[in-house]
């Protein structure tokens, strides 16, 4: 049964190459990028995972909305934020700000 499933896929191949190039073509192309955006995904969700308590970090991030319509993303939250932050959830233990510098 397998060896007739294989004569008959050989004899589809040689006898549309063209269109049989284009498939397998698009088909590696799928797996290619697929395993890129797996690999890229996992690269991003692996940042601070080997502390012991990790699953109790947390990023603060702000987004803008442009009047065009554009949503930005910030990693930087305002200076308030660093007082008002454990008052108004008392859950925070430490809270860590850092400081981007340009030269």
């Amino acid at each position: 049964m397998f060896y007739n499933y294989l004569t008959t896929i050989l004899r589809h191949l040689r006898k549309r190459r063209g269109t049989s190039l284009i498939n397998i073509a698009g088909l590696a192309v799928g797996l290619a990028s697929s395993m890129l955006i797996l690999l890229y995904a996992r690269h991003e969700l692996s940042f601070d995972r080997f502390h012991e308590r990790a699953d109790r970090i947390f990023r603060l991030t702000r987004s803008y909305d442009y009047p065009s319509g554009y949503n930005h993303h910030f990693a930087r939250v305002p200076d308030t934020w660093v007082n008002e932050l454990p008052q108004a959830f008392p859950e925070v233990e430490k809270l860590l700000r850092l400081q981007e510098f340009r030269t």
